[in-house]
């Protein structure tokens, strides 16, 4: 479990030739799309209400996925996701089964929401990726892995009578905003401990920095249930 909490999250790139999406209606968007789902939040930091849609241009939804910012200027960024991938995730690209709009939640604590991405694969949970707008742009927040290669950082959102994964942050004074990495392996009958990992990591840029990892156990009489931590869902 451990290691599967170290493959994490990814954000947007644009969609070449965009142009022709800036000047369409929310409605003619959500038109083009199947499957869509959909968040607010303030992509572009001017304090306005944004939507970011998600979905797919085929009527099967099997592919065609794409994630789109509206912008209540009026412009309308996109980036298709079919040939994001995960590394040792599935072996593939996202959106194989379906995606959804997850969450829109400031990362970095820069005043701009980065839109999640959730891919529905795994069959406990899911897979989120984020996106941001930069210049104009969607990019996907990627990882560096160690042969120096960039990949889409993916964060588990999982949960079974056993085990669970989830994403919180933690702000500390005159320091970057921490996303941190949740996994809990649950008390049982047995073993009245909950053994929790925490891999904290902070956003430079468009990339996601691992900080630390942090393993501990705490005494718990409650089987099968998580334990709170400290922050706030991210």
């Amino acid at each position: 479990m451990r290691g599967r909490a170290l493959i994490l999250t990814a954000v947007l790139a644009a969609l070449a030739g965009s142009a022709g999406w800036a000047s369409a209606s929310r409605t003619t968007l959500a038109s083009r799309m199947h499957c869509a789902s959909s968040v607010r939040g303030d992509f572009d930091g001017d304090g306005r209400s944004d939507v970011g849609l998600v979905g797919s241009a085929r009527r099967d939804c099997r592919a065609g996925w794409t994630v789109t910012v509206r912008l209540a200027s009026g412009s309308a960024p996109a980036h298709v996701l079919d040939k994001d991938a995960f590394p040792q995730v599935e072996d593939g690209r996202l959106c194989v089964v379906g995606c959804t709009a997850f969450a829109a939640r400031d990362l970095t604590g820069d005043g701009r929401d980065e839109l999640e991405v959730a891919d529905d694969t795994p069959a406990t949970g899911s897979i989120v990726v984020g996106y941001r707008l930069l210049r104009g742009s969607l990019r996907p927040l990627k990882a560096r892995a160690r042969s120096g290669a960039y990949h889409v950082m993916g964060f588990l959102h999982t949960g079974s009578v056993t085990y669970g994964s989830w994403v919180v942050c933690r702000d500390r004074p005159k320091a970057a905003r921490r996303v941190i990495q949740i996994s809990e392996g649950y008390a049982t009958p047995r073993d009245h401990h909950v053994h929790i990992s925490e891999d904290a990591y902070v956003v430079r840029g468009l990339v996601f920095r691992h900080l630390s990892t942090r393993t501990y156990r705490v005494r718990s009489n409650r089987v099968g249930e998580p334990v709170p931590v400290a922050g706030r869902p991210c």
